[in-house]
């Protein structure tokens, strides 16, 4: 299956494999489960005579998955051929110890067949045996580790495909929305500096008013100054300030940065993460400088998308 741009990292793969103890050829099934985590977490859970091949088996899955959190599970499935060997007294003496355990402390549940055959030194034969069965559990081990993987990865890649999609939709929408503002913002401007000269004409009539009374005689001098300059030059200072358009020009930056990230072939989990915050970042700035209660409502809805979005992101590898 060709290799999606982007890579889920929730699926699911499963392996059969053998393994030979003195004679006896053993069964056993391999599943890899994995979930979204921020690092590459890597758990086993496996009878004890496989964990001496942990180190091989994590330094597999390493070749496989870059991050998130991965479960790997060997069951023991069945056994054929040869005599067993088993190690009755060794077993005997596991049981004896499990029924003490219930009884001191009150514990329920019996040891199942699957618990016992995944004991240790439960099975007889010489260490020669041993040692020269362990090279090919190791490569039927890491085979089934190999096969599990790759359905596993083939999952996530489906998975991955869909979240592109997902998320190419979302971040048009986010777009649209933006160039409402966008285009929102020379009528917002306009609109303030007609609420400014009238503010000014207003001022401006009161003062005079004010002269017209003194020099009447009917008025009282006052404390009312009027520096016409330095008023309009702090007017335009602040309606700099509430101009969005630098904040809406780095959104569409981030979005298309964004949509470059989503068609690369490597894991870009974490860099959509990051270019999420940025984005909510930008929205919370443009809430708070804007006067206009259009644009706060857009935004209000850009937000509510970009929620959306970096909830999908926090499954992609």
């Amino acid at each position: 299956m060709a290799k999606s741009s982007i890579i889920s990292m929730t699926g699911y793969g499963r392996a059969d494999f053998c393994a030979k103890t003195s004679g006896v050829e053993e069964s056993f099934s391999l599943e890899i489960k994995t979930l979204n985590h921020r690092h590459l977490d890597i758990k086993v859970r496996a009878p004890q005579r496989f964990l001496r091949f942990e180190a091989e088996l994590r330094g597999e899955l390493k070749k496989k998955f870059s991050r998130g959190s991965v479960s790997v599970f060997i069951n023991f499935v069945g056994s054929s051929g040869g005599e067993s060997l088993l190690n009755t007294n060794l077993i005997e003496s596991y049981l004896k110890g499990a029924k003490e355990l219930r009884e001191k402390f009150s514990l329920k549940g019996e040891p199942s067949v699957e618990f016992v055959l995944g004991l240790s030194n439960i099975f007889g034969g010489t260490a020669t045996d041993s040692d020269a069965g362990e090279e090919e559990t190791l490569k039927s081990l890491i085979e089934a580790v190999r096969v599990a993987s790759e359905e596993t990865l083939n999952m996530r890649t489906r998975e991955g495909v869909a979240l592109k999609a997902d998320l190419l939709e979302k971040l048009e929408t986010v777009g649209a929305l933006l160039t409402s503002v966008e285009k929102k913002i020379p009528e917002v401007v306009e609109q303030y500096q007609g609420r400014l000269e009238k503010s000014i004409e207003k001022y401006r009539d009161a003062i005079v008013a004010h002269l017209d009374e003194l020099r009447s005689g009917e008025g009282v001098l006052s404390s009312v100054g009027f520096d016409e300059e330095r008023l309009v030059t702090e007017a335009a200072i602040f309606a700099d300030k509430t101009n969005i358009a630098e904040e809406v020009t780095r959104f569409f930056i981030h979005i298309n940065e964004a949509k470059k990230y989503l068609e690369t072939d490597e894991p870009v989990g974490r860099r959509l993460d990051f270019l999420c915050q940025e984005l909510l970042r930008e929205a919370n700035t443009v809430s708070s400088k804007t006067p206009d209660a259009e644009v706060t409502q857009l935004v209000v809805e850009i937000k509510g998308e970009l929620e959306k979005v970096r909830e999908q992101v926090q499954n992609i590898e």
